[in-house]
Parts: structure tokens; C-alpha cells; sequence
């Protein structure tokens, strides 16, 4: 009677690793998960950053084009003396 409950401890023992490792498990899957989730959030800060860039160089573009000192040549009046 002895040895059989003392084998049933072992075995309840053995579960109980069995059952940590398991919650182990779980958790390295959630770390992994909310790592793929900051990866997804770098992500998306850095395709706003780029589109703020491109809007940046849109806007530059547009201003250097409209701030010439100097209208060409064709539209400006004769000189007259």
C-alpha cells in the first residue's frame, strides 16, 4: 500500500511539471505575441514617418516652385525706359 501511494505522488508530481511546463509554454507564446505586436507598432510608426517625409519634399517641392524670386522670362513686362 506504501509503494503504490508513493508511485501515485510521483505520477501527481510528474503532472504538476507537466502542468508548469505547459503555463511555461503559454507564457513565452504571449511574450512572442506581444513582441509581433510591438514589431506591427514599429511598423506602422515608421511607414507615418516615411509619409511624412514624402509630404515634407510634396510641400518643399511646391513652395521652391511658387518662391522663385524671379518669374521666367516670358511673363515678365518689357523694361520700359
Amino acid at each position: 500500500l506504501g509503494e503504490s501511494s508513493a508511485a501515485g505522488e510521483r505520477e501527481r508530481e510528474r503532472e504538476r511539471e507537466r502542468e508548469r511546463e505547459r503555463e511555461r509554454e503559454r507564457e513565452r507564446e504571449r511574450e512572442r505575441e506581444r513582441e509581433r505586436e510591438r514589431e506591427r507598432k514599429r511598423e506602422r510608426e515608421r511607414e507615418r514617418e516615411r509619409e511624412r517625409e514624402r509630404e515634407r519634399e510634396r510641400e518643399e517641392e511646391r513652395v521652391s516652385r511658387h518662391a522663385t524670386p524671379f518669374p521666367p522670362r516670358h511673363t515678365r513686362s518689357p523694361i520700359r525706359s
